[in-house]
């Protein structure tokens, strides 16, 4: 859902070359391997990991730094948790 929304109406654009193996996504349909690895190359989910945890239940933080990530991109990566900066970010806006 998010990948589709930062494609459509975002006008963000998919980063082909960015490598996206994970090693957790054997028993996951083709259709759904196919929308994890457009998360990936969109940058805003799973980018540098190996394992995507598609059955996981998904954190406040994690989402919030999904759609920090949708809106401005990498720009508030970094710091010292992975989503301190962004849902910083997402509070200011």
């Amino acid at each position: 859902m998010m990948s589709v929304y930062t494609i459509k109406a975002l006008k963000k654009e998919v980063n082909t070359g960015t490598m996206c193996s994970f090693t957790d996504l054997k028993n996951e349909s083709v259709e759904s391997r196919q929308y994890i690895t457009l998360a990936c190359q969109l940058g805003i989910m799973g980018v540098g990991k190996s394992v995507f945890d598609p059955n996981g239940f998904l954190t406040r933080a994690q989402f919030g730094t999904i759609l920090s990530r949708s809106l401005r991109g990498d720009s508030n990566n970094g710091g010292k948790l992975y989503y301190e900066k962004h849902l910083q970010a997402l509070k200011k806006a």
